[in-house]
């Protein structure tokens, strides 16, 4: 796009000295014929031919370019709606990730404290304090996915 806005630019000179020039070669033609100079008069016509000529060039090339940064522009825009749409999916996508990650820990907690309670109520303790330490680690996890 930038080569393109350069592109622009140079044409756009192009136009702009040919349009200042060709009045001035006219003139010296003019003059040359008049002075029945036609050497100069020749080399003053093939001038404003060949200035003319790239003019013409440059305005088709300025068009062309023109219709490509419009283009290009118009790309850049539909590629930033594509991205905002996308992040948007992928934030609500992390959101439904979060809440699943909280449910399934919350149904491992219960699970755990069920775990916990029948261990306790047959008097095995070790498992027990086992138990409760990993609800404790997974209370510690619920907490931080809420956080986020």
């Amino acid at each position: 796009l930038e080569q393109m806005v350069l592109a622009i630019g140079e044409a756009e000179s192009v136009i702009k000295n040919a349009e200042e020039m060709l009045p001035k070669l006219e003139e010296e033609k003019k003059n040359a014929v008049a002075k029945k100079n036609f050497k100069d008069a020749a080399k003053f016509s093939s001038e404003a031919k060949a200035l003319t000529d790239e003019k013409i060039q440059a305005e088709s090339s300025l068009s062309d370019l023109q219709g490509s940064v419009e283009d290009a522009r118009k790309k850049a825009e539909e590629m930033e709606e594509v991205v905002e749409k996308l992040e948007g999916e992928l934030s609500a996508a992390e959101q439904e990730g979060r809440v699943l990650q909280n449910k399934h820990i919350s149904i491992t907690i219960d699970m755990l404290n069920q775990a916990m309670e029948a261990a306790s109520s047959e008097e095995n303790y070790d498992e027990a304090a086992a138990l409760q330490n990993e609800i404790e680690v997974a209370q510690e996890l619920k907490n931080s996915i809420e956080v986020n």
